[in-house]
């Protein structure tokens, strides 16, 4: 759970692990309700209020299942033979979003998706860049 900290304590401005922690062990192991810490529990997490507990509980379950998937995903290319290449392992292990994890390729489709788009726009606009009419083929 230090690395899931670590992770909530760099995305939340003003918030330390050690709150994280104290929050997460009352949210997860507890079981207590996000309003009764704030009310109840101010001295235990250091004075988070409402919006905080719930952004770490938020960014908390977020990763949890990011992890879930990133395994899975590892564990199923894995039974299949030479799907799981090194570059594609590394490219799932930095994935940092649940979104980038499911396809690691998807922004290098988007890019040429966009080149394609731009390129047929220019078709549209101008003409066949580079085409004469006059030439014959």
């Amino acid at each position: 759970m230090e690395k899931e900290c670590t992770l909530i304590s760099a995305v939340l401005d003003g918030v330390s692990t050690s709150q994280i922690q104290t929050t997460l062990a009352l949210l997860k192991t507890e079981n207590c309700t996000v309003p009764f810490i704030a009310r109840y529990r101010k001295e235990a997490t250091g004075n988070l209020n409402e919006t905080q507990i719930r952004d770490i509980e938020k960014l908390f379950d977020e990763i949890q299942e990011t992890e879930k998937r990133r395994s899975f995903i590892l564990d199923t290319l894995a039974k299949l033979d030479g799907v799981l290449t090194a570059d594609l392992k590394k490219s799932i292990l930095s994935a940092k979003t649940a979104t980038e994890l499911e396809d690691p390729q998807d922004q290098e489709l988007r890019t040429a998706r966009k080149e394609c788009l731009f390129l047929s726009a220019m078709i549209d606009r101008t003409g066949y860049p580079g085409y004469d009419e006059t030439e014959d083929w």
